[in-house]
């Protein structure tokens, strides 16, 4: 760490980032600090992204028909492997899961951790709200444009395209996949069309398994 912010009334310069350029986060380090003299422990920073580097979005679909047929499980052991893999490569992941009412950031923007204890954790139920999730995702994505101007953003949709209304393609995106989790005599198709209307990549579940 290259300095500290100094304590109120203290001499000497502020200073917001640390060594790598991490920009301090301030309500996470007064959480952190409460009623006490601020000390360097308390210290919290946000992290950053590369500049120039790619940040892979995660949209984990979690609804109640990703638990028919083990395909949450089998989405969930698939981000395990990427974010093992992305960690070794030192990109920036995000992941936005969605189920029931709404969606929710499962992984805040930052470098892929090591260890699935956080994936294992995710739970399913409810509906589609990929509305909802396409929201948050754009919101994200803009914070993260503001953040890293030059960072590629590379969208993964995760989902058996169980819902009732196509939706547009990410605002922000460089480039986008969609994972179908669809599968059987029932398949009804949704992901290939979703696929279609955001010229992005159509991958098969299935077939990534039998490929791995």
């Amino acid at each position: 760490m290259r300095s500290r912010p100094s304590d109120r009334g203290a001499r000497g310069p502020r200073n917001d980032t640390d060594a790598t350029g991490a920009a301090l986060d301030w309500p996470r380090t007064l959480a952190a600090k409460g009623a006490v003299r601020l000390r360097a422990g308390h210290l919290l920073y946000r992290e950053r992204i590369p500049s120039g580097g790619t940040v892979h979005c995660f949209l984990l679909d979690c609804s109640a028909s990703m638990m028919c047929s083990g395909r949450l499980a089998l989405a969930k052991a698939m981000l395990h492997v990427w974010c093992e893999a992305l960690y070794g490569t030192r990109e920036a992941i995000v992941v936005i899961g969605f189920g029931g009412s709404g969606a929710q950031l499962l992984k805040a923007p930052g470098t892929a951790p090591v260890g699935a204890t956080w994936i294992r954790t995710i739970e399913g139920g409810g509906g589609t709200p990929i509305v909802a999730a396409l929201s948050a995702t754009e919101k994200t994505l803009h914070r993260l444009r503001r953040q890293s101007p030059t960072a590629r953003i590379a969208c993964w949709l995760l989902t058996d395209g169980r819902f009732a209304v196509l939706p547009a393609s990410p605002a922000g995106a460089d480039w986008c996949a969609v994972v179908d989790f669809d599968s059987g005599g029932l398949a009804v198709g949704r992901s290939k069309e979703v696929a279609s209307r955001w010229s992005a990549t159509y991958m098969s579940a299935c077939e990534l398994v039998e490929q791995a």
